[in-house]
């Protein structure tokens, strides 16, 4: 039965529109092909004949419009890119390229390739490092290479530490210190030390020069220490106004043993014409008594060792 222009009745599930041998079914408009079904059930829709690929069962050559469409029976998610003038935009959030987000608007796992790169709108400047010929990196712009500061006025200034497996100068490896760090503070070295000199072999340390020092000890203990009392402070009264006496104290210069203590009287006047100024009673570690009198044997108080600024001076030295 041939199908009517105006269309057929009488139709069954035996009628058909098609071919009945391997070849397509064409349907053309204005002379022109516009629809072809393959011999094998496939669908191209336009005019260049069979789809474009033998995967693909239906080949719609232009824009699709429809109300939904479906993959595996799930509806599919359009595209969360805006066109455009130019190119595409995503405002929704962050974007990540060949990995999960991870905080960033844009977050690539690979190589970036770009004519150029910017930052805040500003071409990013390029490394001044250049890649070396045998492996590393070397800048050869000229000027100073400053890590932790912007203020370099070395060809390499480091704020901050240093850790190489080996240093060297001019190409030959620089001597490590002979000293070695002691726990709680101080360095340490086992040989002879000379200062301004080549050390002679009997001494550990031999100095061309003076020592200056807060304090000098021998096996711990203080060699010798030097002070005076303050002029006409801490003079008490002897009996009778026969004299007066002070007591000195000497515990801040840490005397391990009683020292050998050599005492003078000095002061503004008149202590010239006293007695007992240089003999030593009752001496400690932490100290020792001195007395006055006058040499006449005449009456001495306390008023006027004040009033003649009298006070002792004094050197210990510890023998053992």
């Amino acid at each position: 039965m041939p199908w009517d222009l105006s269309g057929n009745s009488g139709t069954s599930t035996s009628s058909f529109l098609g071919t009945t041998d391997v070849r397509p079914l064409i349907i053309k408009t204005n002379g022109t092909e516009a629809m072809r079904v393959t011999s094998e059930g496939k669908l191209s829709i336009g005019s260049l004949g069979e789809p474009r690929s033998s995967d693909y069962k239906l080949d719609v050559q232009g824009t699709l419009n429809a109300d939904e469409i479906l993959k595996g029976g799930a509806p599919l998610v359009e595209s969360q890119w805006t066109t455009v003038s130019g190119g595409i935009t995503y405002e929704g959030g962050e974007v990540g390229i060949g990995t999960r987000i991870s905080g960033y608007r844009l977050n690539v796992e690979g190589t970036i390739n770009a004519t150029d790169v910017h930052k805040g709108g500003t071409p990013l400047v390029s490394s001044q490092w250049e890649q070396g010929e045998s492996g590393g990196i070397s800048y050869g712009g000229g000027g100073n290479v400053g890590i932790g500061t912007i203020n370099a006025s070395y060809k390499l200034n480091v704020d901050g530490t240093i850790n190489a497996t080996e240093y060297r100068r001019n190409g030959s490896a620089l001597v490590g210190s002979q000293w070695t760090e002691v726990s709680g503070g101080g360095i340490r070295y086992n040989g002879l030390v000379g200062l301004g000199k080549a050390p002679a072999s009997a001494y550990k340390l031999d100095v061309a020069g003076p020592i200056n020092a807060t304090d000098y000890r021998r096996d711990g203990r203080v060699l010798i220490a030097a002070g005076r009392t303050q002029p006409g402070l801490a003079w008490q009264q002897y009996e009778n106004d026969a004299g007066v006496f002070i007591d000195v104290d000497t515990a801040g210069h840490h005397f391990t043993t009683t020292p050998v203590y050599v005492t003078a009287l000095h002061g503004d006047s008149s202590h010239w014409a006293t007695t007992g100024g240089s003999s030593v009673y009752n001496p400690t570690p932490t100290g020792f008594r001195v007395y006055i009198r006058w040499s006449d044997g005449g009456s001495l108080t306390v008023s006027q060792a004040q009033s003649l600024g009298w006070h002792i001076q004094w050197i210990g030295t510890e023998t053992s």
